[in-house]
């Protein structure tokens, strides 16, 4: 029986067809099969792609957290994380090995790269209007400059809160933990951006360095809980970048000692206690014991004469109290110059020549009055200043 045209349902034109085939095959993240594993991680995958607003919350972080650097009070620096973006590329880089997929790890990595351009732009930003207010130090911004215990906490428990609800809950975006990973990440970054334009350039390298490792961390740790979730990778590339990133880690934390300062226990006092050209013994004071005073007496005229002997001067040993002594060691590769007076005009503080290395001890005699540079006394005996910065106090 012949179907009445009116009937008949009407093709959908080729062209269309193939736009749409082209357009879902742009949201499959993952080049393997259509397989319910890879469904489920291409899921996951696309929502971990940056949208438009990150880039916007991005630069409104970096407005707040260039205020953060110049009002140095570290609510600021909380305000700056509340407001940045959810951390989409970053928690991707943790999921790009389970991924496995270069088209997803360049995303993401890219991503994250133009976020962290405008936050460094707000540092530059900052580090240019701090150069109009006079004797202007900012102390918070240190803390943001080295790699320590309890950074590594906040970001392991932000990189494994983000890894495990984004894989359990992909619908759901955990900000909480978001906020953890741009504190870690986001905030260093800036604090490098204000060293680069600022007169503090000391800044710079230690802060960047502190945001590479803490990246390296994130796709650490977002591997190690992956492999908890037994998702494992399941494409050449996968294996492939986690072999690759477990090896640069450990490469990058042990070549950039972050972990050893923290965790060795080699620069307490006791232990640069035999150096004989900085600690020296209890200084002898030598007191006199004043003669008595003598009387006059009248001599008898039929006195005889005799030699009596004088009495000498008896030398009393007191000791003296000496303040207690303390020790830092230098924290930084290549080691540093120390300078004649607290700063970094060669004119008016020229270096003192040769530099102290990496991990040497030194005395510290005590600090400039806005506590940023820090008097120390060398091997050879000579004193100079070292900016706070680069001393690693024992503990």
């Amino acid at each position: 029986m012949d179907q009445n045209p009116e009937d008949q349902v009407p093709l959908e034109p080729s062209s269309r067809i193939n736009e749409s085939r082209r357009r879902r095959t742009r949201r499959i993240i993952v080049p393997s099969g259509r397989t319910e594993r890879s469904i489920y991680v291409n899921e996951i995958a696309s929502r971990l792609v940056p949208a438009i607003d990150y880039y916007l919350f991005s630069m409104l972080c970096a407005v707040v957290l260039g205020a953060a650097i110049l009002l140095d009070h570290p609510a600021i620096y909380i305000l700056a994380a509340l407001l940045a973006p959810f951390m989409a590329p970053l928690v991707g880089l943790g999921l790009s090995t389970a991924v496995g997929s270069f088209k997803f790890f360049t995303q993401s990595l890219g991503g994250l790269a133009v976020g962290s351009v405008f936050i460094f732009i707000g540092g530059l930003l900052s580090g240019w209007i701090s150069k109009l207010i006079p004797n202007f130090y900012p102390n918070q911004a240190l803390f943001h400059t080295r790699f320590s215990i309890p950074d590594l906490i906040l970001l392991a428990v932000g990189t494994v809160l983000a890894i495990y609800l984004t894989v359990r809950v992909p619908k759901q975006r955990s900000l909480v933990a978001s906020v953890a990973l741009a504190y870690e990440v986001y905030i260093p970054i800036g604090v490098a951006g204000f060293g680069l334009a600022s007169k503090m350039p000391q800044f710079f390298a230690p802060a960047l360095r502190t945001a590479g490792i803490n990246i390296l961390l994130v796709i650490l740790i977002g591997t190690i809980v992956l492999a908890f979730l037994r998702l494992r990778p399941f494409t050449f590339f996968g294996y492939l970048l986690t072999a690759l990133l477990l090896a640069g880690t450990a490469y990058t934390l042990i070549m950039s000692s972050a972990l050893k300062t923290e965790l060795t226990a080699d620069n307490t006092p006791a232990l640069y206690s035999s150096t004989p050209t900085l600690m020296n013994s209890r200084p002898l004071t030598l007191t006199e014991t004043p003669r008595p005073a003598t009387a006059t007496v009248p001599i008898p005229a039929n006195a005889t004469a005799t030699n009596t002997l004088v009495p000498t001067r008896t030398p009393t040993v007191t000791n003296t109290p000496k303040p207690p002594e303390t020790w830092a060691t230098i924290n930084i590769e290549g080691g540093v110059y120390a300078r004649q007076a607290p700063c970094y005009n060669d004119t008016q503080c020229p270096k003192i020549i040769p530099a102290i290395p990496n991990k040497a001890p030194v005395q510290v005699l005590g600090t400039n009055p806005e506590k940023t540079w820090v008097q120390i006394l060398m091997d050879d005996g000579s004193k100079g200043w070292v900016n706070i910065i680069y001393i690693n106090f024992a503990q």
